[in-house]
């Protein structure tokens, strides 16, 4: 599928917020992310990945989206501060019955072999921040048959240098308004 004209729709109904707090990622992007999530899983099967998921508030809409396909969530992120860890707990308490938790770097061995093991229909990455940590990332899920989000492509030159080597190595489609803070992969 072309996710070209949703993305394009979805920019449009939730626009960018000026001076977004990059702490809690702004609601905007939340929505843009769930509603792609739901373009993705209505068009592909598969589960759906987050990989960075720090407080949950993008993981508890997502588990929304997993629920209502029948699909499960599956979430990794390290969580190095319990109080964040609880928080997220907290956050997802309502739908903890489709995600399955993976308190762990991403770039762990472990989850890799999971992963490598699915066909996702989603998959988010926010996880850190770095070019090598967001380059092993989406090698690790470049099998998604659906769409790739990745956070912050306008705001880390490591995050877009990952992206586009990426995207050219694994004749893939970027999808970026050049105003969002994220980008796409198809």
């Amino acid at each position: 599928m072309d996710y070209t004209k949703a993305i394009q729709r979805v920019w449009s109904d939730h626009p960018e917020e000026i001076n977004s707090n990059p702490e809690s990622g702004g609601l905007l992007i939340q929505a843009r992310i769930v509603a792609l999530a739901q373009v993705a899983a209505n068009s592909c099967l598969g589960d759906l990945i987050e990989i960075g998921a720090w407080r949950g508030w993008t993981t508890a809409p997502l588990g929304l989206v997993a629920a209502r396909f029948g699909r499960k969530l599956i979430v990794a992120d390290p969580w190095l501060r319990d109080d964040v860890y609880q928080d997220f707990l907290s956050s997802i308490h309502h739908v903890k019955s489709v995600i399955s938790i993976y308190k762990m770097r991403s770039q762990d061995e472990n989850f890799i072999g999971l992963i490598r093991t699915l066909s996702p229909c989603f998959v988010f990455v926010d996880g850190e921040h770095s070019y090598e940590a967001v380059r092993r990332d989406l090698e690790t899920v470049q099998h998604c048959n659906g769409l790739i989000a990745v956070d912050d492509y306008s705001w880390d030159a490591g995050i877009r240098k990952a992206v586009d080597e990426f995207v050219l190595e694994y004749d893939r489609r970027l999808l970026y308004s050049g105003v969002h803070r994220e980008c796409y992969i198809q």
